[in-house]
């Protein structure tokens, strides 16, 4: 989605600093100072997604949507929870972003 093209690259001072997720203190400042337009992203990604009801497109839309509830400030908190459940239900469509949130496992038959 647009987000990932949107943000600025981390840079790292070594191949050693790369390989343990170490990035430089001015790139990841620059990443920082998006916060605010990153929290934004994804509230109108929440927003999308449940206002939709195609679900190719929801699939697409899912892939901004972080399955962290810590992620979502309280008054979204609701909506999070309904997105998430609707994801979780149909773990098919949302198999991408299921997979990039190895915290979350899908429902096992039986359960919501």
């Amino acid at each position: 989605m647009a987000w990932y093209f949107a943000r600025p690259g981390l840079k790292y001072a070594s191949m050693d600093d790369l390989r343990r997720g170490l990035p430089t203190e001015e790139s990841k400042a620059v990443l920082d100072a998006l916060a605010d337009l990153r929290d934004g992203y994804r509230a109108t990604c929440l927003a999308a997604f449940l206002s939709c009801e195609d679900p190719v497109t929801r699939q697409d839309l899912s892939l901004g949507i972080n399955l962290d509830p810590a992620a979502y400030p309280g008054d979204l908190q609701s909506s999070h929870q309904q997105a998430r459940r609707i994801i979780m239900a149909d773990s098919e469509h949302h198999r991408r972003l299921l997979q990039r949130s190895p915290q979350v496992q899908p429902p096992t038959e039986g359960q919501e």
